[in-house]
């Protein structure tokens, strides 16, 4: 069995799926399935592949760009109204 035919990484078998689907209306089955072996194994072993593929993976959010969570919670700064002594 292929790891495109599972749902262990998502984003790699969409990205093997967008990439042959031009080709499925002129090559057959047996041709389109070697194409998604070998851009499996390219994509998930040859480093050019693997940047390629943490590219188009969703990032992390950040909840705030300036402070750090701690213990999963973020750190609350209180804010100075102006004029407030």
């Amino acid at each position: 069995m292929r790891k495109t035919d599972t749902p262990d990484d998502p984003v790699l078998a969409a990205e093997v799926q967008r990439a042959v689907e031009p080709y499925r209306r002129i090559f057959p089955a047996e041709v389109i399935s070697i194409m998604e072996e070998i851009l499996e194994h390219a994509l998930t072993t040859h480093p050019v592949g693997v940047e390629l593929l943490d590219r188009v993976r969703p990032r992390a959010t950040r909840e705030h760009s300036d402070k750090r969570a701690k213990n999963g919670a973020a750190e609350v700064v209180p804010v100075k109204k102006a004029g407030a002594k």
